[in-house]
């Protein structure tokens, strides 16, 4: 396959509505820059204006770090790099993010709570993705949940 520098960019510039970039976004390069990805994520971040941070690291660990570091946004990768990321961030609080994201509560300070700087509201749920991408719900940051305004508590352990 031969592609050009305007192959590239059209195809950038056609997928950018989809992709929400904003110039905020801090996108992560954990792939080869000499691979057509590499370039794809490199010309992606001069034309869509956002910034990119490159690393050698590939082990999930460390990534998982960085990614937690240095803030990132955005992360291309191969499938199998984000089952093996998923795993090792087992058992974590599920936050989700997205059009489909509640706005918040009535009070404002409820609302910061829950939701943090980077739009991600926090569930209080503990799961994890296992390697098939299913999330699996292993339990709560609290002891309460509510569900439709009622506080549900679990029983007491024995």
């Amino acid at each position: 396959m031969v592609l050009s520098q305007g192959n590239l960019v059209s195809n950038l510039l056609d997928s950018a509505p989809l992709g929400g970039y904003s110039e905020d976004d801090v996108a992560l390069g954990a792939l080869p820059m000499d691979h057509v990805f590499g370039l794809a994520l490199l010309t992606g971040a001069i034309v869509l204006r956002h910034r990119l941070y490159l690393t050698a690291v590939t082990a999930p660990e460390e990534l998982l770090q960085v990614i937690a570091r240095e803030k990132i946004a955005r992360m291309n990768g191969v499938p199998s790099l984000y089952l093996s990321m998923a795993k090792k961030a087992r058992p974590g609080e599920v936050c989700v993010c997205g059009p489909m994201r509640m706005l918040g509560y009535h009070g404002p300070e409820q609302t910061a709570r829950a939701i943090d700087a980077d739009g991600f509201l926090h569930t209080g749920d503990l799961g994890f993705v296992d390697e098939n991408g299913i999330l699996h719900l292993t339990g709560r940051k609290k002891d309460v949940i509510i569900r439709n305004g009622v506080n549900l508590s679990p029983p007491p352990a024995h």
